[in-house]
């Protein structure tokens, strides 16, 4: 049985290199009709074919769309299903005292995170009081674990705008925001970056999730899982 990380790296590949190929013709198809630059009907007939474009790539968006939204319910599903462990008496007890501290320091922050690195969860409230007293510190690489909430987080965000920024863009999100600031700034937007097109699963969590090596690793572990 194909996994759920295996089969939205191969749902949205199919879906990009298909992108690519459509926007190439058309490319392709544009710079043919530069010749004619200046003729009677070329602005008309380039209005006809930049709308033919965009309802190609429409199409292809609304075809991919629903099962790319099932992959990531499905692995929201295996999130909600997994068994988590509750933290220990002890680490309760360590976490309670250091919330009683009216100043701890990093480095009993640290050694207390590597006291319970093998619990997600701890961890998780660790950097929570390592917040409220004005420390930045996340200690989740410290375990070799991913929480479920880390991991429906990652999936939300997708759902709610990471999908469609990619299903909507084949440029990368700063060269639209560079362009957009030279556009109101200096009257006259700077060109789009492409986004790289993927080859691998893990170029693919890298580009689209911001996931790669030991993090993928623990998604993957989590969401592919097969039961509680």
């Amino acid at each position: 049985m194909i996994s759920n990380t295996d089969l939205i790296y191969s749902k949205l590949r199919a879906f990009q290199d298909a992108r690519a190929k459509l926007t190439d013709d058309h490319e392709k198809k544009l710079k043919a009709m530069e010749r004619y630059r200046g003729s009677r009907g070329h602005s008309e007939d380039v209005k006809k074919l930049q709308a033919s474009y965009e309802a190609e790539l429409k199409k292809l968006r609304d075809e991919y769309r629903p099962g790319l939204q099932s992959i990531l319910g499905a692995m929201l599903d295996r999130v909600g299903a997994r068994t988590v462990k509750a933290p220990s008496q002890e680490a309760i007890n360590l976490l309670t005292a250091l919330k009683m501290q009216k100043n701890p320091t990093r480095e009993t922050l640290y050694r207390a995170a590597q006291t319970m690195c093998d619990d997600p969860i701890s961890l998780e409230v660790l950097a929570e009081i390592a917040s409220e007293h004005g420390i930045s510190q996340s200690f989740r690489q410290m375990c070799p674990e991913m929480s479920s909430n880390e991991a429906a987080g990652l999936i939300q965000d997708m759902i709610h705008g990471g999908l469609d920024e990619f299903l909507q863009n084949d440029t990368t999100k700063i060269s639209r925001i560079a362009s957009r600031f030279y556009e109101i700034n200096h009257g006259a937007p700077t060109p789009l970056k492409k986004r790289p097109l993927f080859e691998t699963k893990e170029a693919c969590f890298t580009e689209v999730f911001g996931l790669s090596g030991d993090e993928l690793g623990k998604f993957s572990a989590i969401v592919d899982e097969v039961g509680s």
